[in-house]
């Protein structure tokens, strides 16, 4: 790897390195589910919590569009991503397809799995103040992780 590049031909180094974008594929895969667990705690949240109104009256805070826009914006994100996972995974087990063509879609599928639940995270746990940051509800620790949490059933 780190001698010259002319003593290797690139299709042996793409087949050396194979593992790599088997790895990004399987990895980012955890991605979408932590989009999903974010998804599911700041909807929860929005349902439990309440302001009161000018009718005297409670009303969940998922009644405001600034609340909607990214709870609903990230649920469908994460039916999407998990639709683009399924394809990915069988497009990339395609054993006839050029090794090149494999590794750009495991890279595509990665950076704009990465991408999209790095932002929907940020939004939704915004939405969820204070409580958001706090580390027994996870949105914080699975925006810096890649593994799904332990008690991810407690959350909120």
């Amino acid at each position: 790897m780190l001698g010259t590049s002319e003593s290797v031909p690139r299709s042996v180094f793409m087949a050396s390195i194979f593992r790599v974008a088997v790895g990004s594929v399987a990895l980012t895969s955890v991605t979408v589910s932590n989009l999903q667990l974010v998804v599911t705690i700041g909807a929860r949240y929005s349902l439990r919590r309440t302001v009161l109104g000018s009718s005297e009256s409670l009303i969940p805070v998922i009644k405001f569009r600034t609340q909607q826009i990214p709870i609903f914006t990230g649920l469908a994100q994460a039916y999407v991503l998990r639709a683009f996972e399924g394809w990915a995974v069988e497009s990339f087990r395609e054993r006839k397809e050029d090794i090149r063509v494999r590794h750009g879609i495991a890279a595509c599928f990665k950076v704009a799995a990465v991408q999209i639940c790095q932002a929907a995270n940020l939004a939704i746990s915004d939405r969820c103040g204070a409580q958001g940051l706090f580390e027994h509800n996870q949105m914080s620790v699975l925006h810096v992780s890649r593994e799904l949490p332990e008690n991810h059933n407690d959350c909120l």
